[in-house]
């Protein structure tokens, strides 16, 4: 489940990259998505919040975060949301000022909402190894508040077990004078009674895509026409 989530969120954040020369997206505010809440907010009160989104497409989930099969699929409508502008300053020296946010929902009720920022006004944190002083059966959703910070993002069942819930913490930080993106994820499960079920921890550091290369020109000499005597 975690490696789709990360190739669901890397959709907009190839589309910055890609397009890395000039401001790209719509600005919005990410900050407001720490307002949406799994099995509550509605279609109309994400678009209210967030604005209208940069793409839209439909997904199936056919089974849980632990890879058991569901009872019957459940069909989503994904939104994304990516902003991206070159010319300002993000967070560490090099890097590109991104920002994007993916939020599913299910018959118009949001299941999970994630964001991340390299903006310095609304950074999102992501730090591996503050996750060593989580427990799994031990700690409670406080404990892993206080250790990593208010999460990035939330996602309720499917993505986490019946009556629990996921804490997101995205950070995507694009260093164009490296040509690298590091990729810095934690995903932790809180069961229905306020405990870590489980986390994930994911840092990836790889090669920025390449854009299309730019089509060659070709040309055609075209001798003049003979003058008429």
């Amino acid at each position: 489940m975690a490696v789709r989530l990360l190739r669901a969120c890397g959709i907009a954040l190839a589309a910055l990259i890609l397009q890395a020369c000039a401001t790209t997206g719509q600005d919005y505010p990410v900050g407001r998505s720490a307002g949406l809440k799994p099995g509550e907010t509605t279609a109309e009160q994400v678009q209210q919040l967030l604005g209208t989104p940069g793409s839209r497409e439909a997904g199936t989930y056919k089974k849980d975060w632990k890879g058991r099969d569901l009872p019957s699929p459940i069909v989503v409508d994904v939104l994304r949301w990516s902003y991206g502008k070159p010319s300002d300053t993000g967070v560490l020296p090099g890097v590109q000022p991104t920002r994007w946010t993916t939020v599913m929902l299910s018959d118009g009720v949001l299941i999970a909402a994630y964001s991340s920022s390299s903006f310095p006004a609304d950074a999102t944190n992501s730090d591996p190894a503050a996750a060593a002083r989580i427990t799994k059966g031990v700690s409670t959703e406080a404990d892993v508040i206080r250790a990593l910070g208010q999460p990035s993002g939330r996602g309720g069942y499917p993505l986490a077990s019946p009556g629990g819930r996921l804490l997101t913490y995205f950070q995507d930080l694009v260093n164009h004078p490296a040509g690298s993106i590091t990729k810095k994820r934690i995903w932790v499960y809180i069961d229905g009674t306020g405990t870590v079920e489980d986390f994930t921890v994911r840092s990836d550091q790889e090669a920025m895509p390449l854009p299309p290369p730019s089509p060659t020109p070709v040309y055609v000499y075209i001798p003049p026409p003979k003058s008429r005597k």
